[in-house]
């Protein structure tokens, strides 16, 4: 997806409170800024634009994961929320739709879009939740008829709720005499803001239900450029892709190999990402790939 110029405030926000995190000269940071300004291009790739940015702002200030701290938060408040997610969950007949609503109510727990969010408040709602886009009923007639699922997560925090969705997947598929997915979840390699690694994907349990792969990149979402060739091999074989938030949605949606056999599952925070999915901003987006990919294009 390409640079809008709204999309400047953005990202320099974003990047401004990840320097905020770590101990380094002010002036450091403030030429860091004032770097990532100049160098910003309307049109160019917005994941790579970010990607590029961490990887040296991470050398300047001397910091291979600037909030590890942020994240360890993110996982514990989702953790503290789980037990009343999985009460609620027990409640109703649709388990893997309520799963599903969990697992965008992590997507909200973003500290690229501020720092403050109501975890425990969000899941009380799950059951009011309304989605802009909702393709559930063609996810789950696909997900009955798939041998292999990916799951590309996103955040920290999120992922505890991830968990919880890849068990109902089990579940879903044990229920109705089918066997057992073969199902990978796709982490990144290393830190980028606060994305989920190894460690955030087997603190959530998917190690129980998944084979937990890394990206081959410390970037945000699944730039084809950027990740791993085996990670690329493993999307397009993939029967069934399921990829969390933005970042995801951002670096494939239009690359037909993945999107045409991909869900996508978030939050729309922004303008040009609202716009591309054709759904309002702050809408909640479940998508299908194949049927919807054709008619998304970044604006003009």
């Amino acid at each position: 997806m390409r640079l809008q110029v709204t999309c400047v405030g953005c990202q320099v926000s974003t990047v401004a409170r990840a320097l905020s995190r770590v101990e380094a000269p002010a002036q450091r940071k403030l030429d860091l800024i004032e770097d990532y300004s100049l160098k910003f291009q309307t049109g160019g790739d917005v994941c790579l634009t970010i990607n590029d940015f961490y990887r040296r702002a991470k050398v300047a200030v001397g910091s291979f994961d600037p909030l590890a701290q942020d994240k360890a938060e993110q996982n514990a408040v989702a953790l503290q929320a789980l037990p009343l997610a999985r009460a609620i969950l027990d409640e109703q007949p649709d388990r893997l739709a309520t799963a599903i609503r969990l697992a965008v109510i992590g997507n909200m727990i973003d500290f690229a879009f501020g720092d403050h969010f109501d975890v425990e408040t969000a899941v009380r709602g799950l059951l009011d939740l309304e989605f802009a886009i909702d393709d559930y009923d063609a996810f789950r007639d696909r997900l009955a008829q798939a041998s292999s699922l990916t799951l590309s997560c996103d955040n920290a925090g999120e992922v505890i709720f991830d968990g919880v969705l890849v068990e109902e997947i089990a579940r879903f598929r044990a229920e109705r005499g089918l066997p057992p997915l073969d199902i990978a979840v796709i982490v990144k390699s290393g830190p980028v803001i606060n994305d989920a690694m190894r460690a955030d994907a087997e603190l959530a349990g998917l190690d129980r239900f998944a084979t937990i792969v890394e990206s081959g990149t410390d970037g945000i979402g699944l730039p084809p450029t950027e990740i791993d060739p085996a990670v690329h091999d493993l999307l397009v074989r993939s029967d069934l892709i399921l990829a969390k938030g933005m970042a995801n949605f951002e670096s494939t949606f239009d690359y037909p190999v993945f999107a045409q056999h991909t869900f996508y599952l978030f939050k729309a925070k922004c303008l040009p990402v609202a716009q591309v999915a054709q759904a309002p901003v702050g809408g909640m987006v479940l998508a299908d790939g194949a049927t919807r990919s054709p008619a998304w294009a970044d604006p003009a």
